[in-house]
């Protein structure tokens, strides 16, 4: 008997060590990871230096070309002045230089007859030719001016001057890109009955920290999955293919079913998922997510996005943009951004797999940004971590991605080396990111750093 329980308590004290053992190689992984990125960030650090002075140096350059041309402009004054004055002088002198001459020999003519104390019979001639010259004399001292200036900086640059205190400022990015560490699987064998086909799980919510939603394209069902205990604890099968879930109230969940033109909620009950009431919608519904009792929804054929209450009413429909052009070819998923104010509202940003794009929205329906042209491929699904980072799904590329709103940037996290196959439905959830893949029953699940 003793024996026995020694064994029992061998065996609990080795599969205790086994998962201390477990934890410790991941604690050390961790620390290798970080270790790596401290590395990368040494990178950061030098070209976020190197790159700072190149602008800087740029702008220097700039304005100093800048002034350039503002100095050749005054230069060009200066010298079209001087040029007219010296012209003005040399017609002087040479006016000074023919009046002198002509004088010479008036003097010379008058100074003889005085001499000689004789009359001269032209008298009036040489009078008139007198004034004439004294006519000329008088103009000469008119037009012998010319331009005296001193230079005076415009009041614009001594304002400038008066109130530029620094060259420009550090701005800290707070957006930065994510690391993606640690790979999970999810297996999910369904026990219960056999699959009709290899599951496509189109799309992924969470309705609780532990259990995640996926709607099952090819199966026809909506999936209830323990992410703690790797399991799937309830399946619900629907009228056709669901596209899209979101998450409507703590116990209320929404599923797209596109070939219907449907909405079909879905009620969670402990670990259960029950069939709730159906709306009717005005054309093929894809992507959805769901705020404060509003559902946004995207819809191909017409592409467009809508905002519905919860009784299918539309509140705001978004098909074209200011310019009276389509918004979208095939939006087929949406997220919203957790920030929320009263002015604006939240972001939304909706993936087109046609332009592979993904385009952020005001809650107005105007066009704030478009992400990833000539980048992104195949576009699928989108989703928005708690810090605002939004992360896409790159079906046809086999990555994922995340976009760098401030700069309109598109940065690669994942890529199919890492696992990474036709990545289709995402879902961020705390520090995680869940991805399921066309053609795989599989969840997979990343920690993001």
């Amino acid at each position: 008997m003793e024996n026995t329980e020694d064994v029992e308590k061998l065996s609990e004290n080795t599969d205790e060590l086994k998962k201390l053992s477990k934890k410790l190689k991941l604690m050390l992984h961790d620390v290798k990871v970080n270790k790596e990125i401290a590395e990368q960030n040494r990178n950061i650090v030098q070209n976020a230096r190197t790159k700072a002075r190149e602008k800087i140096r740029k702008m220097r350059y700039e304005i100093t070309d800048f002034f350039n041309k503002l100095e050749s402009a005054v230069d060009k004054k200066i010298e079209n002045m001087r040029s007219d004055d010296f012209h003005t002088l040399s017609v002087v002198t040479s006016e000074c230089e023919d009046l002198s001459k002509k004088l010479v020999i008036i003097s010379n003519y008058v100074d003889k007859h005085v001499k000689e104390e004789t009359q001269i019979n032209d008298i009036d001639r040489v009078k008139q030719e007198i004034q004439h010259l004294e006519t000329s004399i008088r103009k000469l001292s008119i037009d012998n001016d010319v331009h005296e200036y001193t230079f005076e900086p415009t009041a614009e640059l001594n304002d400038m001057m008066k109130n530029v205190k620094r060259l420009g400022d550090l701005i800290v990015e707070t957006e930065k890109k994510r690391t993606v560490i640690r790979m999970s699987e999810f297996s999910l064998n369904d026990k219960r009955e056999e699959e009709r086909v290899i599951p496509f799980l189109s799309g992924l919510a969470f309705v609780s920290d532990d259990n995640l939603v996926a709607a099952d394209y090819e199966n026809r069902c909506v999936k209830l999955i323990s992410v703690a205990d790797d399991k799937i604890m309830s399946v619900l099968p629907v009228m056709t293919e669901p596209w899209d879930v979101a998450k409507v109230r703590a116990d209320q969940l929404a599923v797209t079913l596109p070939l219907k033109k449907k909405l079909q909620f879905v009620n969670v009950k402990t670990a259960s998922l029950l069939k709730g009431y159906e709306i009717e919608l005005s054309a093929e519904c894809r992507g959805i997510d769901s705020k404060h009792e509003k559902l946004f929804v995207s819809f191909v054929e017409p592409a467009k996005v809508e905002i519905l209450d919860l009784h299918g009413h539309v509140h705001k429909s978004f098909e074209f943009d200011s310019l009276g052009y389509e918004m979208f070819s095939w939006p087929g998923y949406i997220a919203l951004s957790p920030e929320q104010t009263e002015s604006t509202g939240s972001s939304i940003y909706v993936s087109d797999k046609d332009r592979n794009t993904v385009t952020r929205l005001s809650e107005d329906g105007k066009v704030i940004a478009v992400y990833g042209g000539g980048v992104l491929k195949g576009p699928r699904g989108v989703s928005i971590d708690d810090a605002g980072h939004v992360f896409v799904c790159g079906r046809a590329s086999n990555d994922l991605c995340q976009i760098m709103v401030s700069s309109g940037k598109v940065e690669f996290l994942l890529e199919r080396s890492q696992g990474l196959k036709q990545p289709h439905g995402i879902v961020c959830h705390g520090n995680r990111v869940f991805i399921s893949s066309c053609g795989d029953k599989n969840i997979k699940s990343w920690e993001i750093v």
